[in-house]
Formats: structure tokens, C-alpha cells, sequence
């Protein structure tokens, strides 16, 4: 079967429009840290956007206007570059402050990150990717966000699911797939689409919803999401899972223009880059029947480094002390036996002594000295350069944006800021 007459289950009228989009350009999205800087700001600065059809905060733009991954904003984490449609599944899950959250297959970390701001740095998140490359860019886009309640785990979750059992109010499922809706961004995703690509991925899809229903709390509830257009994979793949457990029911998500509704599962939503300002995205809400008893949130303090936590005004987070760093957390969560790069936000590595470039990136202004435009411009090339004031260790930051850490000894400033993230940015 070959990739046309695959998908048969949309009719004529609306495949014949969705062959015709994949010739079109495709569009460009943005998610605004607002805790980073104001929206009113922001827009001022960049009037050429277009905000998104429903989610606040987020923007379309053409990238012959603005050439955003390259702006010392984005590295300084006021915005995540994300597609249109891959920002509905986090938001149609709504996490909220307090709960704890599971992304499965999160890498690069754009749902997480859209997860984690909409938690507004409350509860836990659990971000996983089973390749150890794209798990460790996930962590680094998570500290170049500034956020505070994500851990973030290489973990293979085919046998580590039964350490979590019924344990998650919220998991997204971005299932590995065939990337059909990846033809406009990515040539090769074209090339290499095959049924037997479509089956193989159905039973990694087929498995993964089996461990996020184990992990899933009574009244908790999962989006499921692909960007593949396979009836095998999405509507398909989920009334087969309805099918095993009756008490996984879909759940209607609330109705926006561009939405594609397929006729056997009324429920999901197709975002069809004909329809939707977007590269396209399978989804469908699922909850759970029943209620979970509420759980107390448990915060510990370190009995050694209360005073470290203190000054940066981390004293009410749980916090976590091991041979090699000191985190932090909203909460406790356990996360003994899986393979961690980072848990919750680094605050310092061993010997405790140096605060972390994550904490650079999470901190307010309480804790900057405001540079110059050229001191920045500096800063961000690891130079160094006279500044009165007494010894210590100083947050260099840039119009309320903290970069990295710098530390004055005998009246000189030492660089701090990590090497592999040094920049000769063409303006600040």
C-alpha cells in the first residue's frame, strides 16, 4: 500500500486539500516564557506576529521576518520555538500546580516546556526520552527555560512503569511514529514512510499505552498524540485500547476552528495543516474512571546546605542532597532505580560551593547585576572585565535576563559562564 491510498478514512474532499498544503510553506510557531518578559514587551519588540488560535502566549511568525533560534533571547529562554499544532496536546491535558505530571517520549522538550509553564513551576513533571542524544538536549532546553519543576530521565519505561504505578494525574504520550505530517519539514520522513514502518510503530504505540495506563491514577487522565495521519495509529490504535480497558474513556476537548474530527472516533482531533495553521498533529484525551485519594506534599530540608538554599530563597522546596550536587523540587517524588540527568532544578554540583548555570536561568532579579549592552556582548563571549564590586559570586544578566554566573576575587572578575554555551551574538 503506498502512502495515498493509506489514508482512505478521510474523505476525497479533504485528502485532495491535505496532498495540496504539502506543497505549501511551512509555518512557524513560538511559546513566550512571560516570566521572562512581559507580553506587552515582548510584541512591542516583534509586531510581525500573529498570535496563536487559542493558546495564550504563543505566536505564529515567517521566518523571513524574524530569524528567532539565532537571538540571544531564545538562549536566555524568554521563548521556545514550537509548532503550531504539537502546542494543543499539552494544552488540551491542562496540567495544574500541584499535580504530577508524566512526558513519555518528550525529547526535544516542547511539550514539556509548555507543560511545565502552564504547572506555573508548581507540582512535578517527569520528562523521559529513551535515546540518550535526545534526552540530553531535552535537559538542556529545559535549563535554558529556567524551569524548576521538571526531572528529566533516560529511561527505557517498558519494565521501569511498574515502579510508578497509578501514579500520575496527567501523562502525554507523543508516540514514536511514521511522521506523515513531518513531509513539509522533512524530505527524508517522506522517503522513508512504509506500512511496515506504520506496523512497526504500532506495536511500540501498542506497548506505551500499556505502561502509561499502568502509571495512570484513578481520575487521571493521558493524551495520546502522533504526527502521523495512519488510521493505525491514531483512532485506530486508541479503539483498540478502549477496547482492553473499559475504564479508559475519550474525553471531548473544547471545539476551536481548524479542529477535523474523525467519524470513528468522534473525540480525537486531527490538526490538519489544511485546516490548522500548523505542520499537523494527531490527538485524543483520555481519562480514567474513579478518584484517587489526595496525596500530602512533602517538602525536606537539607540539614547541611539549609543556609545555600536559603540565600537563593529555595528554603521552601524540597530539597535533595547527593555526593555529586544539590536540587531542588516543589515536592518529593521518588525516583529511585531510573536513569536521571536531571533532577528538578541543579542548584550546585560538588563541592556545593558554586551555584549552577540552571540556577542562573531560574532566578529573578533579586539576585542580577544588570550589564551594559557591551558588558553583555562581552560576558557572552567568556570575556571579563572591571566591575566595583566585593567578592563573591555575581548573576550577570541583561534587561532582567539572567545569563550566567561570574565571581569576583581580589577586586577580578572570573567567567563563569559554561564555554559551550559562549556566543558572539551580532546584536544584543
Amino acid at each position: 500500500m503506498d502512502f495515498r491510498s493509506s489514508l482512505n478514512h478521510f474523505p476525497p474532499e479533504v485528502s485532495s486539500k491535505l496532498f495540496a498544503s504539502f506543497s505549501k510553506e511551512r509555518t512557524h510557531a513560538l511559546y513566550l516564557n512571560a516570566k521572562k518578559m512581559p507580553e506587552e514587551v515582548f510584541l512591542s519588540r516583534f509586531p510581525k506576529l500573529t498570535p496563536h488560535p487559542f493558546i495564550p502566549h504563543a505566536y505564529l511568525y515567517d521566518s523571513e521576518d524574524y530569524e528567532f533560534g539565532k537571538s540571544y533571547l531564545y538562549d536566555f529562554g524568554v521563548y521556545s520555538i514550537q509548532d503550531a499544532s504539537a502546542m494543543v496536546p499539552p494544552f488540551a491535558l491542562n496540567p495544574k500546580k500541584g499535580e504530577k505530571i508524566l512526558d513519555l517520549c518528550a525529547a526535544p522538550g516542547g511539550k514539556t516546556i509548555l507543560a511545565s509553564l502552564l504547572m506555573e513551576g508548581g507540582g512535578v513533571l517527569l520528562s523521559n526520552d529513551i535515546n540518550p542524544a535526545r534526552a540530553k538536549d531535552l535537559s538542556s532546553n529545559i535549563e535554558r527555560m529556567g524551569l524548576g519543576n521538571v526531572i528529566v530521565a533516560n529511561q527505557d519505561f517498558s519494565e521501569a512503569y511498574s515502579r510508578f504505578l497509578e501514579t500520575f494525574d496527567g501523562i502525554l504520550l507523543d508516540a514514536p511514529c511514521s511522521g506523515s505530517f513531518m513531509f513539509r519539514k522533512n524530505a527524508q520522513a517522506e522517503r522513508e514512510w512504509s506500512e511496515q514502518k506504520v506496523r512497526r510503530c504500532a506495536c511500540i504505540q501498542r506497548s506505551l499505552l500499556e505502561s502509561c495506563y499502568a502509571m495512570l491514577k484513578k481520575g487521571g487522565r493521558m493524551v495520546y498524540s502522533t504526527c502521523s495521519l495512519s488510521f493505525q495509529e491514531n483512532e485506530g490504535m486508541i479503539l483498540d485500547f478502549l477496547s482492553r480497558h473499559p475504564d479508559m474513556k475519550p474525553a471531548s476537548i473544547p471545539e476551536e476552528e481548524g479542529f477535523y474530527h474523525p467519524s470513528s472516533l468522534k473525540e480525537a482531533i486531527y490538526l490538519l495543516p489544511c485546516f490548522f495553521p500548523g505542520e499537523g498533529q494527531f490527538l485524543c484525551l483520555l481519562r480514567k474512571e474513579g478518584s484517587s485519594p489526595l496525596e500530602p506534599e512533602v517538602r525536606e530540608k537539607s540539614k547541611d546546605r539549609s543556609s545555600f538554599f536559603d540565600f537563593f530563597g529555595l528554603s521552601s522546596l524540597h530539597q535533595m542532597e547527593n555526593p555529586s550536587s544539590l536540587s531542588c523540587l516543589p515536592m518529593a517524588f521518588p525516583t529511585k532505580g531510573i536513569r536521571l540527568l536531571r533532577n528538578g532544578l541543579l542548584v550546585s554540583g560538588s563541592p556545593y560551593s558554586e551555584p549552577s548555570q540552571s540556577l542562573a536561568h531560574y532566578l529573578g532579579e533579586d539576585y542580577q547585576v544588570e550589564l551594559s549592552k557591551e558588558q553583555a556582548a562581552s560576558f557572552c563571549r567568556g570575556e571579563t572585565f572591571p566591575l566595583p564590586l566585593g567578592e563573591g559570586y555575581y548573576l550577570a544578566a541583561y534587561q532582567g535576563l539572567g545569563i550566567g554566573w561570574f565571581k569576583m576575587v581580589q577586586g577580578k572578575m572570573k567567567n563563569h559562564y559554561p564555554k559551550g554555551l559562549r556566543r558572539n551574538y551580532k546584536a544584543l
